[in-house]
């Protein structure tokens, strides 16, 4: 469907690499849920196709956890939103190609000095010192798939910890309740 979308002929993808990129995605996500018992929000960045990407995995992490997230363009992230960043918030930036690691990477040096993190879910295949995860192994359009599945595994830890099923979400029937994904309210 992804190849479809963008005018190409598609590719198959494997159950085995699929299989693959869920077991690869869960060791990272789960230790990095670890460290997040006590964060007060999280905010994703991406460019183009992964802003969609940002979108997505800001409102997985919410909706499953509580947790206040958002997402950016990564540019707007920097010019203010990173502002409101504390010690207790983290940052995750989507880069998918070359520039966008090496701001994504210059980004993290910076905060980190302020006692701020920022860690890289990183689409290249060049790797960083804050690299969260790197994912080089699905082209594009199919690296949307791959980087949104660490970030599903990372809320579904983050509402295990929380004591919340992730099956439930934190308001179980909340979406039929606010009329969200049907055409007529309750």
């Amino acid at each position: 469907m992804a190849a479809a979308l963008a005018g190409r002929d598609g590719e198959d993808i494997s159950e085995q690499a699929i299989a693959g990129l869920i077991e690869a995605a869960t060791p990272p996500a789960f230790a990095l849920a670890a460290e997040l018992d006590a964060v007060d929000g999280l905010l994703f960045t991406g460019e183009g196709r992964h802003l969609g990407t940002a979108l997505e995995a800001s409102l997985k992490l919410a909706e499953m956890t509580g947790v206040p997230a958002a997402a950016f363009p990564t540019e707007e992230a920097m010019h203010g939103r990173l502002h409101g960043l504390t010690a207790r918030s983290l940052c995750v930036m989507i880069a998918a190609d070359a520039a966008e690691c090496q701001l994504a990477a210059h980004a993290a040096g910076v905060m980190a000095g302020l006692g701020v993190g920022i860690l890289i879910l990183n689409l290249t295949d060049e790797p960083t010192p804050f690299d969260w995860l790197r994912l080089d192994g699905f082209a594009p359009p199919y690296d949307a798939l791959a980087a949104i599945v660490p970030v599903q595994r990372l809320a579904q830890a983050m509402a295990a910890r929380r004591g919340i099923p992730p099956h439930l979400m934190r308001f179980p029937g909340l979406s039929k309740k606010l009329g969200i994904k049907i055409d007529r309210l309750p």
